[in-house]
């Protein structure tokens, strides 16, 4: 899995090379499904993404890169979509900690809450930020993620009609 690592930060010769020396079958594509994404072609990158993830050990995580992937591209129907599929893999992983499920799908609550808030569904918004807040109240209150999450449950709380717990 840390060869994903490589693509992340935008060194695709070297996630090539890796997975060449590995003899991974599903190197090529693979390398070409992030070169769209470190080009900005987002949507690309998702479709290329999503033919891995049927073929790949690494599904789970490849769903919350398919999804960031439909977030980037403006695709927000598609990126719920695919996040609610992520969250599916492992579902006895719910809290973060070691581990990539539990971190990915506590993370992945602060991502459904600015989609489920650009597409006008202000309640699961406000659900899924509260979510993310209680997985992270132990975070540093100064990260921006922090920040930005109260911010978002604050403006939603002010458009009324929506009670939270």
């Amino acid at each position: 899995m840390f060869p994903f690592v490589y693509p992340l930060l935008g060194e695709i010769d070297d996630y090539r090379r890796v997975l060449r020396s590995a003899g991974d079958p599903l190197a090529d594509p693979s390398v070409e499904a992030f070169r769209k994404r470190t080009r900005g072609d987002f949507a690309g990158a998702a479709r290329g993404l999503s033919e891995l993830a049927a073929r790949s050990p690494y599904r789970d995580f490849l769903q919350y890169l398919i999804a960031d992937s439909w977030m980037q591209a403006k695709e927000d129907g598609k990126a719920i979509e695919a996040l609610l599929l992520a969250r599916t893999s492992f579902t006895g992983v719910t809290a973060p900690g070691p581990g990539y499920a539990g971190m990915f799908r506590a993370r992945s609550d602060a991502q459904l809450a600015a989609l489920y808030e650009r597409t006008g569904n202000h309640l699961r918004a406000a659900e899924a930020t509260e979510r993310f807040l209680a997985a992270w109240s132990k975070a540093d209150p100064d990260l921006s993620e922090i920040k930005e999450a109260r911010a978002r449950l604050e403006r939603l709380q002010a458009r009324g009609n929506i009670s939270l717990r």
